[in-house]
């Protein structure tokens, strides 16, 4: 009986450690087909969990697993762009995911419609939704450049919060 037990259990850490250091998206949409949200299409086939690439609007995407804390599991993950990149610590928290400790510079077209100049990204957290990968609520600290936001002209440290997409001045 413990000796079925034992190699029961050392399948199933065999079949999860394979799930993790070799699924990729081509098994996942091989598996999962449409069942997958619409932005990963844009994943490469060869991503996976512990690193990959795909092209989101106007920005590439790069993750790479970092390890794992008091916090759970956590990926490093990069947006380039033209002319701006940023950067975090990105958690998952269920239906959603967490992106901390943001850094980079932004153009303020990227916040706001029409928007100009640019923010220096020095903290902050954003919560993604990961069904649609919109950004549902959070806020960023940093340095506006002649940014124009919410009909302002801002320059200097700035606090900036978003709640479904629209970025603003947070009071």
């Amino acid at each position: 009986m413990m000796r079925a037990l034992i190699l029961i259990l050392g399948l199933l850490t065999g079949f999860a450690a394979a799930m993790v250091l070799a699924g990729q998206m081509s098994h996942l949409r091989w598996a999962l087909g449409d069942r997958l949200p619409g932005w990963t299409r844009s994943l490469d086939a060869d991503a996976s969990l512990l690193e990959g690439q795909g092209r989101l609007p106007d920005a590439d995407l790069r993750w790479r697993f970092a390890g794992v804390d008091t916090r759970g599991p956590n990926w490093r993950v990069t947006l380039t762009g033209t002319d701006w990149q940023a950067q975090g610590i990105l958690r998952l928290g269920g239906a959603d995911l967490r992106a901390e400790a943001l850094a980079g510079l932004v153009p303020g077209a990227l916040l706001e419609t029409g928007g100009s100049g640019a923010f220096m990204l020095d903290g902050g957290a954003l919560q993604v939704v990961l069904g649609d990968g919109q950004i549902l609520e959070g806020s960023a600290q940093g340095q506006a450049r002649a940014l124009t936001l919410d009909g302002a002209v801002l320059d200097g440290a700035v606090s900036l919060r978003v709640a479904y997409g629209d970025w603003g001045v947070q009071p």
